[in-house]
């Protein structure tokens, strides 16, 4: 092989190799969801790291409730998590009662707090219509709801809870 036909073909790999390494796309990684608090514009590989209003509701709150009807203080535990549908909505299990559950909504111009839309509950002894809402501060989550039987009969209840996990 000639000295001009190696010289070629070595500048022949080395800008192929140059190529190469020009076509490789820069990554950078974080939020790439426009509905997380910490969405990256930047962004053009999701990291799994964002983060929504309605996280710091989410987790096992403890707590107690009192209604008017049931003057006495009861000990309840709830879970809060998210739901499917939403990225502001959550689902607040064993609420009002123990095997029952709710829909809450973040609010968009407040995020401590939230709102349970009229919605029907239904368990062993009642149907009812609940409803209300509640304002988290740090680890402690305050809930004012009511639940409507017919015209005549509305019982306002007081939920206070301290958050678990």
């Amino acid at each position: 092989m000639s000295t001009t036909t190696s010289s070629c073909l070595m500048a022949l790999f080395i800008l192929f190799g140059f190529s190469l390494g020009s076509c490789k796309k820069d990554t950078t990684k974080g939020c790439t969801n426009t509905n997380a608090i910490n969405y990256s514009s930047e962004a053009n590989e999701d990291d799994g790291s964002c983060e929504f209003e309605r996280d710091k509701f989410l987790g096992i709150w403890n707590g107690q409730k009192d209604c008017m009807f049931n003057p006495l203080d009861t000990i309840i535990s709830v879970e809060i998590g998210p739901t499917a549908e939403n990225f502001n909505s959550i689902i607040i299990n064993n609420f009002p009662d123990v095997g029952l559950s709710a829909v809450a909504i973040v609010n968009a111009s407040s995020p401590r707090e939230f709102t349970i839309n009229s919605q029907d509950i239904t368990n062993d002894l009642d149907v009812y219509t609940l409803s209300g809402r509640g304002e988290v501060f740090l680890n402690t989550m305050v809930v004012n709801y009511y639940k409507t039987y017919d015209i005549s009969s509305i019982d306002t209840c007081g939920l206070g809870i301290t958050k678990m996990e």
